[in-house]
This record gives structure tokens, sequence and C-alpha cells, in this order.
């Protein structure tokens, strides 16, 4: 058999052509479905980056400190935040880039992995803070209820201390009477021979009230409500007191027996007459008289 050198030589020529075509092709479709898979893989990783990114804004935005330190670094964070979830946006997924892109995509994602712990410190101090200020806010108020408690029972307790250290009188008893020609005091209950009116009370022991002078007002209202023996008007503040007699007594904070006379200006009248005691514009009581 005879071979032609020059056919044989194109043979083989043709061979390796064809061996090498398909070597080429199917290194290139290997090729080209490893950086497809990277790249579906990036724009994944990417979108799924992207999203954590958001939702750490959202609560980003959703937190709020009156604290200015603390405000302040939730300010800083959040802008790192925005800054790389804007570099992942410009991130591109380029077969030509696939290498430098899988770097800076895990270096963003080392970064928002620190975003995230940053924002669960930041999330616990802001918690931290608010429990401390409604603390405050209550301790504050319990203070403050205890205070206005506490002023609500002083003022009640000097109210009755004041009160109790007013003086106070009893067993008023008055009597009409007459002086006869020999000067002797003859009770009467008759209005056409009654000439004056003694009037007796007893001032009570208060070893709180406050010792000295006393000024002490009679005041005789007749059955014609007409002021007996009328003295005047004497004023305290914008009130007046029209009165029948005054007098000024010591006290000491011992029982005080007092009895004073009421001459009249007037015949007396038949009926009822009101005779009311004053310790300044205070009334301490009184009593009714009646003549026939």
């Amino acid at each position: 058999m005879i071979v032609n050198p020059q056919e044989f030589n194109y043979r083989v020529t043709i061979g390796i052509l064809v061996v090498a075509i398909v070597a080429f092709a199917a290194y290139g479709f290997t090729s080209y479905s490893t950086l497809k898979s990277d790249k579906d893989f990036l724009v994944q990783e990417k979108r799924h980056l992207h999203n954590e990114l958001s939702e750490i804004i959202n609560r980003f935005d959703a937190l709020n400190s009156e604290n200015l330190s603390l405000k302040s670094q939730l300010d800083s964070t959040s802008y790192k935040v925005r800054v790389t979830n804007f570099a992942i946006n410009k991130l591109e997924a380029n077969a030509v880039f696939n290498k430098v892109a899988q770097n800076e995509l895990k270096f963003l994602k080392v970064q928002k992995r620190s975003l995230e712990n940053r924002e669960d410190s930041l999330i616990k101090a802001s918690k931290q803070i608010e429990e401390e200020k409604q603390e405050v806010i209550k301790q504050l108020s319990f203070e403050k209820a205890e205070k206005r408690h506490a002023l609500l029972e002083k003022m009640e307790l000097k109210k009755k201390v004041d009160k109790a250290s007013l003086i106070s009188a009893n067993s008023f008893k008055a009597i009409a009477f007459k002086i006869n020609s020999s000067d002797k005091t003859t009770q009467t209950f008759k209005a056409k021979d009654a000439e004056h009116i003694e009037l007796c009370f007893v001032i009570a022991e208060n070893l709180i009230a406050p010792q000295g002078t006393k000024n002490l007002y009679i005041q005789i209202i007749d059955p014609e409500n007409n002021i007996v023996a009328d003295k005047g008007a004497v004023n305290f503040g914008d009130e007046s007191l029209i009165f029948s007699e005054s007098r000024k007594v010591n006290y000491s904070n011992e029982v005080l027996d007092v009895c004073l006379t009421i001459p009249g200006d007037e015949a007396f009248k038949s009926g009822n007459y009101y005779i009311n005691v004053f310790e300044n514009n205070r009334h301490l009581g009184g009593t009714e008289l009646e003549l026939n």
C-alpha cells in the first residue's frame, strides 16, 4: 500500500486542529459556566447584603435618644451603614472584575457584621438610658409625692397647732340688775327695772396659747337688733365690729374668770338680748338674756 506523505500530513494537521478546537470549546464553555456562576453568586450575595443593610438602616431610623453622646454615635454609625449600602449598590459583578468584586464583597460583609455588632451595642445602650430615665422620672415623682404629702401634713399640723393655741371661753352667764338707794345691786327680770347687764365667763387654760394681753369685745343686741351702749366700731382688715364694751385682760395660760358690767344707755325693752364675746374679731361664744 502506497501512502502519500503530503496527504498524511494534511490529515494529521486537520485532526490536531479538530482536537484543539474541541478542547478550546470545552474550556471556553467551562470558563463561561464558571464566570456565570460566579456572577450569579455575586448578584445574589449583593442583593442579600443590600437587604440586610437596609433593615439595619430602618432600625437606626427608628431609634431615638435624648442623650447627646449616644445620639452622636447613632448618627455616625447610621452614616457608615448608608455608605456601605451605597458601595454595595455600586459594586459591579462583571466577569472581568469577579475576583476584585469577591474581595470587595468579603470586606463589605465584615463591615456589615461590625455594624450589626455596633447596632446591638447602641440599642442596648439606648434601652439602658431609657430605663434609667424612666427610673429617675419615677423616683422624682415619688419624691415629689412624698414632699407634697409631708407639706400637707405640715400644713395640717400647723392648722391644728394654730387652732389649739387660740384661747377659748365657756360658762357664759348674763344677768340684769338695778342699784337701789343704798348702792346695793338687785337682780331683776323686768325690763323697766333693769339698769345694767352683768356678763361673766371663763377663759380656759391653754398651755400652748401665747401669753400676754388679750383684747376682748362685748356685743349686746337688743330685741330690735340695735347695739346696746354702742361704743362704735373697731376694724380688722376688711371687717368691722360694733361693740358695747371692751376689756383688756392679761392671760398667762391659766384659767381666768372675767366679769364685766355694761350700763344701759337707754331704757331696756322687753324681749331677748343676745350677748356675744369676741377676742379681736374671733367669736369666743355668748349667751342670751330675756327681760319681761
